[in-house]
């Protein structure tokens, strides 16, 4: 017999008391009414579990279970398991929806009889409530026009990372045994690319119907550059995605866009990771996930100066100057009129002025910086010993 329930909407729960009433009222309120709303309660310890069972109790569509805290893909999949539904959505507790998304999303899959329907997102700053679009509008546009299509023919699809964006053929995740990582942090990395991957028909609704909180101080985006092992389980999942493709003789095909996104975490990681031990570890366990295609092709990314020489060092296996790099060109400011170092751990400038006026744009004075010092390259450190700074960087203790 066929289930009535059209969708069935995931809702991994963990201390987000202060925006969970927004959250589930967007999906209670949705114009698709054929739905299950599956919250699984990761062990909060603030409200959350309170605000869950009162809606629960006004809407028979709510479930709630609740558990330890596994972390959010033991979470996910617990509602995975669970849901009954035609069609599976995930929605994170501190965000929200339009409330015709679903409908729209499930329309859209009928039509085509898809495995996967994706929405754009609006990018929802908690402080000033202002939203914008996140991703590019005109790819949602083309694909719209398409009815239906494959990742195969838009390997661009390897760049968008995200369970909440889209809905899943319930029968098309359990046919490939597609469950998420169960890990605490990017667990839908390795799920959205066997996803898009795997499915033989896509769709787009053309319009950000997803919003997507920033700024909350707990989402996993807040807390990257803060906590170092979230940097080295970005690079684990970077390992598990490679490998799945490359199992499938997908890789190949898609390399270039997947290299695309993922470099673009690594960029951001390796830029705010806490001290030489952690960096020189970082760039190690990259330097052997790679080989000499995918340098080549992340060669042709532009991330800009650091990006540049970060990924001359990684191949050679120089991390100390990649590290002494960022560490310089964040202590050096160039303008039309002085070249200015300031001393680490002091509040302590060396002010050199310029001998000639030069109107330079930030990304020029950007460029000059890395330029110059790409020469001085391994010497770097003999720098600091020249202006009597004292520095153990080769015995991994962090100065600055």
């Amino acid at each position: 017999m066929t289930s009535s329930i059209k969708v069935s909407i995931i809702v991994p729960v963990y201390n987000t008391g202060k925006y969970l009433r927004k959250c589930i009222e967007s999906i209670i309120n949705q114009t698709l009414k054929d739905i299950e709303i599956i919250c699984v309660n990761d062990g909060s310890t603030d409200n959350s579990l309170e605000i869950l069972e009162e809606y629960a109790a006004r809407d028979k569509r709510i479930s709630v279970i609740s558990h330890e805290n596994r972390g959010n893909g033991a979470t996910r999949n617990v509602g995975l398991r669970q849901a009954k539904g035609e069609y599976i959505g995930f929605v994170d507790s501190d965000d929200f929806i339009d409330l015709t998304m679903f409908e729209k999303l499930y329309k859209k899959a009928k039509l085509y009889n898809c495995d996967v329907v994706m929405t754009g997102i609006y990018l929802y700053n908690t402080n000033t409530g202002e939203y914008w679009l996140f991703r590019d509008a005109k790819i949602y546009e083309a694909f719209s026009n398409e009815g239906s299509f494959t990742a195969a023919e838009h390997p661009v699809l390897m760049q968008y990372i995200g369970t909440w964006d889209r809905i899943c053929r319930r029968e098309f995740l359990n046919k490939h045994s597609i469950f998420m990582d169960e890990v605490r942090f990017y667990d839908d990395v390795l799920f959205t690319i066997k996803v898009s991957a795997l499915a033989e028909k896509i769709s787009i609704v053309h319009e950000p119907l997803y919003f997507y909180r920033k700024f909350s101080g707990n989402s996993i985006v807040d807390r990257e550059a803060r906590e170092d092992a979230h940097k080295f389980e970005f690079l684990e999942n970077f390992r598990k995605c490679k490998e799945f493709l490359t199992s499938k003789n997908l890789y190949g095909h898609f390399q270039r866009d997947f290299l695309k996104h993922q470099f673009h975490g690594i960029n951001f990681h390796s830029k705010n990771l806490h001290g030489f031990k952690n960096y020189k570890k970082f760039m190690t366990i990259l330097h052997d996930y790679l080989d000499q295609s995918d340098y080549e092709i992340a060669a042709t990314f532009d991330f800009g100066r650091y990006y540049k020489i970060y990924l001359k060092c990684l191949k050679k296996s120089r991390y100390i100057t990649a590290y002494l790099y960022l560490k310089f060109s964040r202590l050096l400011t160039i303008d039309n009129f002085w070249i200015q170092y300031r001393i680490p751990k002091t509040n302590k400038t060396i002010k050199i002025k310029r001998r000639k006026f030069y109107f330079y744009t930030r990304l020029q004075r950007q460029d000059l910086i890395a330029g110059e010092l790409s020469k001085i390259n391994t010497n770097l450190e003999q720098i600091y010993k020249r202006l009597g700074v004292v520095t153990q960087i080769n015995q991994g203790k962090e100065h600055e």
